[in-house]
């Protein structure tokens, strides 16, 4: 059985938390981090995407303005759709009343979690 390969693309910088987890051996050999944003064509092409077999985008539970974090979620959704339209997708939202938002934006609410 083949272990999935993992690139988390994140806007800021690594964790302390999840530096050390990357740093375990059945992570460090098939996870990576990159700094990057999914809005950006370079970082796209730096994480391999067009390769992808499903890409999550997940939200930061402990964000300070949930809205603001669905709203930016929802439009690194959007993007990724558009440049992949065949991409398998899951968007981690942390209020439930922006999933309109979502479908109005494009996506399929059934993505939407």
């Amino acid at each position: 059985k083949r272990i999935p390969e993992v690139v988390l693309l994140g806007n800021s910088k690594l964790t302390e938390d999840l530096h050390m987890l990357l740093q375990e051996p059945w992570m460090k050999k098939h996870c990576k981090f990159l700094r990057g944003s999914s809005l950006l064509a370079a970082d796209m092409l730096r994480t391999k995407t067009e390769k992808a077999q499903m890409a999550f985008v997940l939200a930061n539970i402990l964000a300070d303005h949930p809205d603001l974090e669905d709203e930016q979620n929802i439009l690194a959704a959007s993007s990724l759709l558009k440049t992949y339209p065949q991409l398998p997708m899951r968007v981690m939202l942390l209020r439930p009343e922006n999933r309109q938002l979502a479908v109005n934006l494009g996506l399929d609410i059934n993505i939407c979690f």
